[in-house]
């Protein structure tokens, strides 16, 4: 039976230091004895004094690096994931990362600083992380001399990444007004990795940083190039895997085509608006929408970030209902998406929620099947706006709220619109006004 001495944690850990030392998984690998390594064990006082600064290292610290490393991945792939979701309006308005106006990850990826050269931060997150953990992991495999190489890179990238996420904080909080909930995960996992690897990492002689014979960036330029070209690369399949080849051209050929349409003049009949004042935007988005249209609800959250990370622009809903009970130009009656347009101009109208009723009814766009199914929603759809149903109901069936929602579809029909969603902005129609791209170069261009 083993006795109580041998079966003391601390001989259990000063064991286990031992074999993974020897299979080469220990990144503490230092010039010191098996004695003094297992005299430090036994001696907790002595263990902080060999160890003053992090020169034995702390194995554990470092394994924690490389976890946080391969969580902070996956974090920026959730990231890009909902990046180009929201720029290929796929994106829904029920986003993990979408809580609330101010922790809204939406709003984020829609300003101008959510890339560079193109390139989305979140992918260039993942790069940056991969070449740390490759460097982390390379390191138990090297010695001498080149250990201490190693840790210096290996302190560098982490505290380049460190260094990027303080910087993006700052834009995000001060530049956008917006909180990214996923993106401050992100940041926190590159501070404690770099805690981890400075603490985990054994500290040579010479300093943290080591003689300067021994900082030798050539694995760093190497995967850092590496993974310079191979973020464009993914760039370009990440794209083409969302259905655009060449989101570029797409974008060249819709700002081309906005600018030489003609400018129409037309007055939207009591629509749901957001963003600027009308007589201060610089720019003025109006859209025709239908709230039982699929591409209509990928479109709502684009054209929410789009306003929120915009502070000169407006955004005015005008229903346009594919519904030939309140709107001419559609042959078939389903009583349906009047009703829903009836419900969300009532929601604005008597508690000026409509935008809350507006986004409720994409959010559950799979339960808008027909009148009857609608009309059984309308107590949930007055609960959300903050009315009650009797309330709802009695101005849903108003002639006058009838009247001014086939007095909205008749500006639309009056443009010649084929489908929904149609925008124009600035009294221009802009094909694919739906794809954040293609709002931001007209923005830009503006």
């Amino acid at each position: 039976m083993r006795s109580h001495i041998h079966a003391h944690p601390k001989y259990i850990v000063a064991e286990f230091l031992d074999l993974t030392k020897k299979i080469g998984c220990n990144p503490e690998v230092t010039n010191s004895s098996e004695n003094t390594t297992k005299g430090n064990m036994n001696n907790p006082a002595s263990a902080r004094s060999s160890g003053k600064g992090g020169q034995n290292g702390n194995p554990t610290l470092y394994w924690a690096a490389i976890i946080l490393g391969a969580l902070s991945v996956l974090v920026h792939g959730y990231l890009l994931f909902e990046h180009y979701a929201l720029r290929f309006g796929q994106a829904s308005a029920q986003s993990l990362c979408n809580i609330n106006e101010l922790f809204n990850c939406a709003t984020v990826s829609a300003s101008r600083y959510s890339e560079f050269l193109g390139v989305p931060m979140a992918l260039w997150g993942i790069s940056g992380n991969l070449v740390l953990l490759f460097l982390a992991l390379w390191h138990p495999l090297t010695d001498g001399e080149k250990k201490s190489a190693s840790r210096f890179n290996i302190l560098l990238v982490s505290g380049l990444i460190a260094a990027a996420s303080l910087v993006m904080g700052f834009i995000s909080t001060a530049m956008i007004g917006r909180l990214c909930p996923f993106c401050i995960a992100a940041y926190f996992l590159s501070f404690a990795m770099f805690f981890c690897l400075r603490k985990g990492l054994p500290q040579t002689t010479g300093g943290a940083l080591g003689s300067a014979s021994k900082k030798n960036l050539t694995p760093v330029i190497v995967l850092s190039g590496i993974a310079f070209v191979v973020s464009f690369i993914a760039r370009d399949q990440i794209q083409a895997s969302f259905g655009a080849r060449d989101l570029t051209s797409l974008v060249r050929e819709a700002v081309s085509s906005w600018s030489i349409n003609p400018k129409m003049s037309f007055q939207t009949v009591e629509p749901l608006t957001m963003g600027a004042p009308a007589d201060k935007a610089k720019m003025t988005i109006v859209e025709f929408a239908d709230f039982r249209c699929i591409h209509c609800k990928h479109a709502a959250p684009v054209m929410k970030a789009f306003i929120e990370s915009h502070p000169e622009a407006r955004l005015e809903f005008q229903a346009w209902p594919l519904d030939g009970e309140c709107n001419s130009a559609i042959p078939t009656r389903n009583g349906a998406s009047c009703l829903l347009a009836r419900a969300v101009f009532c929601a604005q109208k008597a508690g000026g929620t409509g935008w809350r009723a507006h986004e409720w009814v994409y959010d559950h766009f799979e339960r808008m099947v027909n009148v009857d199914a609608i009309k059984a929603l309308l107590p949930e759809i007055a609960n959300v706006a903050g009315i009650s149903t009797e309330q709802l109901i009695t101005c849903a069936d108003a002639p006058e709220t009838k009247t001014a929602i086939e007095k909205g579809a008749a500006v639309g029909t009056a443009l010649n619109i084929g489908g929904t969603p149609t925008v124009y902005v600035n009294g221009k129609k802009l094909p694919s006004g739906q794809i954040l791209q293609v709002l931001s170069s007209v923005h830009d261009s503006l």
